[in-house]
């Protein structure tokens, strides 16, 4: 595990500084077994995510 810098400001063990926000995701991705990260925080393991299209809520009125 790394440390944090300052507010919003994380560094990796192998010395990487990056967003505090972007670490969070990445863990929770990690966490979830969605990507596997070496330690240089590239993605070993990537896969396709299917995402839905928005439906639409309320048709437009003209």
């Amino acid at each position: 595990s790394g440390k944090r810098i300052t507010r919003g400001l994380y560094q990796s063990k192998a010395g990487t500084c990056i967003h505090a926000d972007i670490n969070g995701a990445l863990n929770t991705l990690q966490k979830s077994r969605v990507v596997e990260l070496d330690d240089n925080l590239k993605v070993k393991t990537p896969i396709l995510l299917e995402v839905q299209k928005r439906k639409a809520v309320a048709s437009r009125i003209a």
